[in-house]
């Protein structure tokens, strides 16, 4: 091919120096020709040739199609008028220094490109399985300006060096992910539109650049940095297929990216485990609109970066957002999938929402007792009290000591009746987190919650967190046994007696009270027998009260072997007797006040 170009401006230059040569038609083998006029063009139709134009050079005046083979254009450049249809397949040749404009329609398929291209003012190119790509050492320059329209229907490629230049009248049509693809080359863009998809990432140690202001309906790419000044409006959905565990797409200082409503940013790679990251650099700034994250996508904003997250916003990754940057927040929904809906944000972060929190209600005994309720925004994690209204229910005829009642799942017997009314706990629900309150009501009369029944609980291995009121002095027979994934009991301030297998097998049980790893028994005066027998994960019990009496065989059979117990100073000695042999203790443990 360098052989052929040199040739060709060596008989251009001749031409114009001497008028020695005459307009020569394409030979019947194909092989190149020179074109001066329409009428060789015509004739040299599917052969090679290089285009020498003259003026004039004779287009037909009436709607026209010319077929074409590969060709060079040997000087100045190249105008496809309105009424010319050129309908092309091969490579277009060299025309680095020269332009084809195209005014009027030009279709190819197949073929690779390496020159300068201009579809102006009402002109069409339709690209099928073209190459933009321009290989190392050519430079492609492809324009669209003045409602010029290119329609990329298979597999446009602007690679290495090669550039896409639209303008802000520029029509692009893109039919799917493969039509028009930046790899390694630039886009600019002047406040344009792509309708369709746009796939744009860097290839290998090749870097694309996307500048100016450019929207599109759909984007796909792995790592893409948008640089200062340029902004990315995405109108339907992102596609973030990564290969490696570094590529990124970034937000540098000055760019945006428009995430618009009712938007998915999916991820092909996530299966693999490289996640795909968006990275926002400190000056950055992306809009999400109601937008939600798919499996493997996460977000990381750097400080001085910033997230505005309109309407709503939801993730069903299971990843934070991280980093130190700022998120701004307009809007009440949040909804994540796997953790506590605030805990979608790392607490790094600044989160600002102009007091619009969103607040959720949740039970807590200690409030609810002196009259509150508590709630918590879903974006900060901030708690707040609110007073609760509690009508003076009217007398009714009194429940017989006996009846049982529901309230909010839970199921209850009543102990007594009259004075000092109270039942026991005999059920308890399935879910994984129980609020037990200190008192409930029944036909308008208030019951307080002395107890935890027998076998509430039993084999219920979905429990993790139980909250029993300062109402409760006893636990009750197997009332927790084989609760596998019971971690925390709150409250328990007030028991005194936990009763025969009562936490039994509950082989993830470690704090009991306010204390972190923990067992704390402040009211405990009997440990009835196998009491905590086999909860393996305890290792600190601590026993507060001095009226502490009796620990039954078993009590404490199969905790960790050198687990701590702390009692009172006064009473060390009288509690060493207590826990003998028998119930459990074993020579490795240690009593301590």
């Amino acid at each position: 091919m360098r052989k052929r170009k040199i040739f060709s401006v060596l008989m251009a230059a001749a031409a114009s120096a001497s008028m020695l040569f005459a307009p020569v038609v394409a030979k019947a083998d194909g092989t190149e020709s020179w074109v001066r006029n329409y009428q060789s063009l015509v004739n040299a139709a599917g052969g090679n040739c290089t285009i020498a134009p003259e003026t004039p050079f004779g287009w037909p005046e009436e709607n026209t199609t010319v077929k074409l083979g590969a060709f060079d254009i040997g000087w100045d450049s190249w105008v496809i008028p309105k009424q010319i249809t050129v309908n092309q397949k091969g490579d277009m040749g060299y025309t680095k220094d020269v332009a084809v404009i195209i005014q009027g329609k030009w279709f190819t398929d197949g073929g690779t490109y390496h020159g300068n291209v201009i579809i102006d003012n009402g002109g069409s190119m339709t690209v099928k399985r073209a190459d933009m790509s321009g290989g190392w050492n050519w430079y492609d320059n492809v324009t669209v300006k003045n409602g010029g329209t290119l329609n990329a229907d298979g597999s446009t490629v602007i690679g290495y060096k090669g550039t896409l230049n639209l303008e802000r009248k520029a029509i692009v049509k893109s039919t799917d992910r493969w039509s028009l693809r930046i790899q390694g080359g630039t886009l600019n863009a002047d406040d344009s539109t792509i309708t369709g998809a746009l796939c744009a990432e860097d290839q290998q140690e090749l870097k694309t650049v996307i500048n100016g202001k450019l929207t599109v309906d759909k984007f796909y790419g792995g790592a893409l940095t948008l640089p200062t000044g340029t902004t990315l409006t995405v109108k339907d959905y992102m596609d973030l297929s990564h290969d490696g565990d570094n590529e990124q797409f970034v937000v540098e200082k000055g760019a945006v990216l428009n995430i618009e409503e009712e938007h998915s940013i999916l991820s092909h790679s996530w299966k693999l485990g490289h996640p795909a990251r968006i990275l926002i650099k400190s000056g950055g700034t992306v809009n999400m609109q109601r937008v939600s994250l798919g499996q493997g996508v996460e977000i990381k904003i750097e400080k001085g970066g910033v997230l505005n997250l309109n309407k709503g916003f939801s993730t069903t990754s299971g990843r934070e957002i991280t980093g130190s940057g700022t998120v701004n927040i307009k809007g009440t929904e949040v909804t994540t999938t796997g953790k506590r809906t605030n805990e979608a944000f790392a607490r790094s972060l600044t989160i600002n929402h102009k007091g619009d929190h969103c607040y959720e209600y949740y039970y807590d005994a200690a409030a609810q007792e002196k009259g509150y309720g508590m709630q918590y925004c879903r974006y900060c994690g901030k708690e707040q009290k609110i007073k609760i209204a509690t009508p003076t229910p009217k007398p009714s005829a009194e429940a017989k000591k006996g009846t049982t009642f529901k309230v909010s799942g839970l199921t209850y017997k009543i102990t007594k009746t009259g004075t000092g009314r109270s039942v026991s706990l005999t059920k308890g629900v399935s879910g994984a987190v129980v609020l037990v309150p200190s008192k409930v009501t029944y036909k308008k009369r208030s019951y307080a919650v002395t107890s935890i029944a027998a076998k509430a609980f039993y084999n219920n291995r979905r429990l993790t967190t139980i909250t029993i009121p300062a109402s409760v002095k006893t636990i009750g027979t197997q009332s927790f046994v084989n609760c596998t994934k019971l971690k925390k009991i709150n409250g328990f301030t007030k028991v005194t007696a936990v009763g025969k297998q009562a936490f039994y097998k509950c082989t993830a049980l470690t704090q009991i009270g306010s204390k972190a790893s923990t067992i704390t028994l402040p009211a405990v005066q009997k440990l009835y027998s196998g009491a905590f027998q086999n909860c393996s994960k305890i290792s600190r019990i601590t026993i507060s009260s001095k009226s502490f009496k009796t620990v039954e065989s078993k009590a404490i059979t199969g905790i960790n072997k050198k687990a701590v117990i702390r009692v009172p100073a006064s009473k060390l000695t009288a509690y060493k007797k207590i826990f003998k042999t028998s119930t459990g203790y074993v020579k490795t443990m240690k009593i301590t006040k």
